[in-house]
């Protein structure tokens, strides 16, 4: 029987007797009791779980004086203080149970734990799980501040529990779906499979969608009303495929270890995408929230993006929910720092101010300690998402400050050294701007092979790569492209990795293996995410490997490097058609009116489109040119870019 639904109702409470706690968890409740107890002061540090009849000691704080032993049982119904607190599903606190009559006959007084502070710990369905407690051989009156702190940790013990509730859920519906075919799978692979299932339907339309309304704008004798139709199914595509990415990014962060991943990281998309999260909250309590980029800021970096996110998110969110009036400014700007072994290095800084109730220097020097709550403030809080970020920030080898002042606010500066990615800046923001017209040398002859099983995907990349220049020839699975190739010759191979017959892998592994003197350039297509699926298409041959939705500028550059190719591109030609040089739009949007610009900001956050296009060509016509370029951009859908744009010619 499911786990969930076994539930054991003959005791006195009902009781989810087998529902296992992950070895993790019971880690990361380990260190939090021992924290919890050395905080609190006392020998004993107890998470305790209700049996039938009944009760373990679940968790034991580790310190030497603690009495209490891990899975050590006890008999319910004798007079025990933690009985009372699920009976009655309230605090208790006992300070001294030798005073009081009612606890004469408690198995805990014999054990010399007379004071004691506990609460109830629930499932999310109500059922019971036992109880969060502290004890002590003295008598303790645990003042508000340690029962705040307690009920902190019971919070964290709670989600813990939730996390565990749902994930068992998860496993349930999961072993539902497989268990005709694979009666004894694992829940982790089967999450694997699920999501990349999940991930293969959902990208495989989307790819289509993207592609055909992004070719389709591009066309030139289209009405301006379907141009905005095109512009509101390209964006609507694009949302849902940010939906998708987020839920597909979350089930890769369930492992809970504090480690450091570095990666490259595009830094100022990092800070809108927090942005995006902060703003709907402040605007829920009429505050401001402003972002201002410094122009010398990169825009990738390698570093920890989780980690990144994180310190943002925790810092802007307690802006926000101490701050009542006003309104929260985040500043980003970089320094130079030394470079080592010819890589550049730069030295970011993201400070965070507000105008809420701040606080004196003598509380500001204590709230980076774990669980420190500010004596005499109303709203709750012990400082444990500040002692976490610190964390963050000393993992990262960098540094967090804070300046504050009472009923003026608060302002926190983050600061930590990160290598600048200069060349992949460079490259994915030329290609960002530029769209391939055609082939440079249009009298050599390139063939390419798609097979791909998806009529319209197939359809999209036979169109995206014949109107540059190049020969192509589609297939719909991976034998009909085996089969291809003797004949064809092709020079590069598109391969969707999911296809009937023979898949993407083998039919990459069949071809170069079968290859006389022509060896074709072989990369994959693919929606998965399934671990470890883009190194078995590298192992198998392939030169790269791509997920859709893909975007063109990826399939050109790939084909680039590998086929030593190059493309004429549209700027290139309207230069060479007006003879007039490129020009810096940054510099020529400063120029523009600033109400207007107040105007288009709000009209690109609000994504008011039909707004968007009425501001731009109400640009005068001394900025033709600017108008005309930022036109473009919304034509593009590169709102984002916008929203850059338009922040940064205010905030200059």
């Amino acid at each position: 029987m499911n786990a969930i639904l076994d539930a054991d109702c003959t005791g006195k409470y009902t009781i989810l007797n087998n529902l296992q706690i992950p070895e993790n968890i019971q880690q990361s409740w380990q260190k939090t009791i021992d924290l919890m107890a050395q905080a609190i002061g006392v020998p004993a540090g107890l998470i305790m779980r209700v049996h039938q009849k009944q009760i373990e000691v679940c968790i034991a704080s580790s310190n030497s004086d603690n009495v209490y032993e891990p899975n050590e049982l006890a008999d319910l119904h004798t007079g025990l203080y933690c009985e009372t607190v699920m009976s009655s599903n309230d605090t208790l606190l006992v300070p001294n149970a030798l005073t009081d009559p009612v606890w004469a006959n408690n198995p805990d007084v014999k054990l010399n734990m007379i004071s004691y502070l506990g609460m109830p710990l629930r499932w999310p369905n109500s059922e019971v799980f036992g109880t969060i407690c502290v004890l002590d051989g003295k008598e303790n009156h645990y003042n508000d501040q340690y029962k705040e702190l307690l009920r902190e940790f019971q919070q964290s013990i709670q989600l813990s529990l939730k996390t565990i509730y749902e994930n068992q859920l998860l496993i349930n519906a999961q072993e539902e779906l497989i268990k005709a075919k694979e009666k004894a799978e694992a829940a982790s692979k089967a999450k694997s499979v699920f999501l990349a299932n999940m991930s293969h339907e959902l990208r495989t339309p989307l790819n289509a969608i993207l592609g055909f309304s992004k070719m389709l704008q591009e066309e030139s004798d289209l009405s301006e009303n379907s141009l905005d139709d095109l512009q509101a199914i390209r964006f609507s595509g694009e949302h849902l495929l940010r939906l998708i990415n987020d839920v597909l990014d979350m089930s890769k962060i369930e492992a809970g270890r504090m480690d450091y991943d570095e990666s490259e990281v595009e830094l100022l998309q990092t800070i809108k995408d927090v942005g995006q999260l902060i703003r709907p909250k402040a605007v829920e309590k009429e505050l401001s929230y402003t972002v201002d980029i410094s122009p010398n800021v990169p825009q990738f970096v390698r570093s920890d993006l989780i980690k990144i996110r994180q310190i943002l998110i925790n810092l802007l969110s307690n802006a926000v929910k101490y701050t009542e009036s006003g309104g929260v400014i985040m500043k980003v700007w970089s320094e130079p720092v030394h470079s080592k072994e010819d890589q550049e290095f730069q030295k970011l800084y993201f400070e965070v101010k507000d105008s809420g109730l701040g606080m004196t220097p003598e509380q500001a020097q204590e709230i980076f300690k774990p669980f420190e709550q500010i004596s005499g403030r109303a709203i709750e809080g012990t400082g444990l998402g500040l002692a976490i970020t610190s964390k963050f920030v000393e993992l990262m080898g960098g540094d967090i400050q804070v300046h504050s002042e009472p009923n003026k606010g608060s302002t926190f500066t983050v600061s930590f050294s990160s290598q600048i990615v200069l060349a992949d800046d460079s490259e994915k923001l030329n290609r960002e701007q530029r769209r391939v017209a055609s082939l440079k040398d249009p009298q050599k002859i390139i063939r390419v092979l798609i097979a791909e099983d998806q009529k319209h995907n197939r359809n999209l990349l036979k169109k995206l790569l014949g109107r540059v220049g190049f020969d192509v020839l589609t297939v719909n699975n991976g034998a009909q492209a085996i089969a291809a190739v003797p004949s064809y010759q092709p020079d590069f191979i598109w391969l969707d990795i999911r296809m009937p017959e023979v898949n993407g892998i083998d039919a990459c592994q069949r071809i170069l293996s079968n290859a006389s003197a022509k060896v074709p350039v072989v990369a994959a297509i693919t929606t998965s995410i399934a671990p470890g699926e883009d190194q078995k298409a590298l192992d198998a041959g392939c030169k790269a490997v791509l997920l859709k939705p893909y975007q063109e500028d990826e399939i050109f550059a790939t084909m680039a490097e590998y086929l030593n190719i190059e493309y004429n591109y549209v700027d290139e030609l309207d230069q060479c058609e007006t003879g007039l040089p490129n020009l810096d739009l940054s510099e020529l949007v400063l120029m523009l009116d600033r109400e207007l610009l107040m105007e288009l900001q709000q009209a690109l956050e609000s994504l008011d489109s039909e707004n968007i296009n009425r501001l731009i060509n109400s640009i005068p016509a001394e900025h033709s040119e600017t108008a005309n370029e930022l036109m473009e951009l919304a034509k593009a859908f590169e709102f984002e870019r916008l929203i850059g744009l338009v922040e940064t010619a205010l905030c200059d």
